[in-house]
């Protein structure tokens, strides 16, 4: 919890058996259980491999993956054509 007040990160604390305070989390987490986990267990023994595809397959969710909520745009498409890029720069500082 320090580290969070170091970083100047709010957290929010969700109460045991109510999922419905983090709807959107929660769904997300179902979509990547039954879209890749389900489909993927053969590799889950193999960490390396099965963390190569699971991130494979959450660029392929924000950047080709339809979504309703967006107008059938994917979230990278939404942000973009919403003026929502955020123009933070990597440096080498």
């Amino acid at each position: 919890m320090k580290y969070l007040e170091k970083q100047n990160i709010t957290y929010y604390w969700n109460h045991k058996g109510q999922p419905y305070k983090q709807g959107y989390i929660e769904k997300f987490n179902r979509t990547i259980q039954e879209e890749f986990v389900d489909q993927n267990e053969m590799w889950i023994d193999d960490v390396n491999e099965f963390n190569k595809k699971i991130i494979e397959w959450i660029v392929w969710y924000n950047t080709k993956r339809y979504h309703w909520s967006l107008n059938l745009m994917s979230p990278v498409d939404y942000l973009l054509n919403n003026n929502m890029v955020s123009y933070m720069r990597w440096t080498n500082t």
